[in-house]
């Protein structure tokens, strides 16, 4: 009798199951949902982190240090796509949805930028994230950009301390476009600078991030795909004992 093998990628397919969320203060995989990296002020300390972006009637929030985080973009097989912002021609990248309604359908986690808990009573203006620091892991060339309408705020190709910023008032929010010319995985580092209403100036220590980006199919997709493997080995299976 011979005996049934299931393919490497059809065991794959089997084995898929949704990722489990960390507990509140561990370091998280976000894989869908609204995120920001926050500003957050603790006594005498600016820090940032990673945390759920408050829903009207939402349960309890999730946050989370951003170092340690990872936010995963699954493209599938969508091709990249030839991004001009203003008049800066960026070439051709993966870029996630600005809109939370079109993110949510594509099955993207939509993250921004956020300095919604600082208090205008203790801080005036805004606050600048910065990007300080920047590596890549993948094939070839893997460049970042941060960017909303006519503006690019961040570019991985500008160099070391020039990588650029966003500026979000305080108590306010800021959603943007993440582009990524390749897939592999990105470490954006970010430092948050505020101004106190004292009129002195308070920074938070880097922290990093990481952007998986990756190229495999739907999970609906993969399990279409295997179904359709094992159904025909089940018939190569049949045809071998007739």
């Amino acid at each position: 009798m011979k005996k049934l093998v299931i393919s490497p990628f059809a065991s794959l397919v089997l084995s898929i199951a949704p990722a489990a969320m960390a507990d509140e203060g561990s370091p998280v995989t976000v894989t869908n949902g609204h995120w920001d990296i926050a500003a957050h002020y603790d006594v005498t300390t600016l820090e940032t982190e990673l945390a759920q972006h408050p829903e009207p009637g939402g349960g309890e929030e999730i946050t989370a240090p951003l170092n340690g985080s990872t936010v995963r973009y699954n493209f599938g097989t969508n091709a990249p796509v030839n991004i001009t912002v203003g008049s800066n021609n960026l070439g051709f990248l993966w870029a996630t949805p600005e809109d939370e309604t079109v993110a949510e359908l594509a099955g993207f986690p939509l993250l921004g930028f956020s300095a919604e808990e600082l208090s205008t009573n203790s801080f005036s203006g805004s606050v600048i994230f910065t990007m300080t620091d920047f590596s890549y892991t993948g094939s070839g060339n893997g460049n970042f950009y941060l960017f909303k309408d006519d503006t690019i705020y961040m570019n991985s190709t500008l160099g070391t301390n020039n990588y650029g910023s966003i500026s979000v008032q305080v108590n306010q929010h800021e959603d943007g476009q993440f582009g990524f010319s390749q897939f592999g995985s990105y470490g954006v580092t970010f430092v948050a600078s505020a101004t106190l209403t004292s009129g002195s100036t308070i920074s938070s220590d880097p922290q990093t991030l990481t952007y998986n980006v990756i190229p495999e199919p739907s999970t609906y997709a993969l399990v279409g795909l295997g179904a359709g493997m094992l159904a025909l080995l089940g018939w190569r299976r049949r045809s071998g004992q007739s």
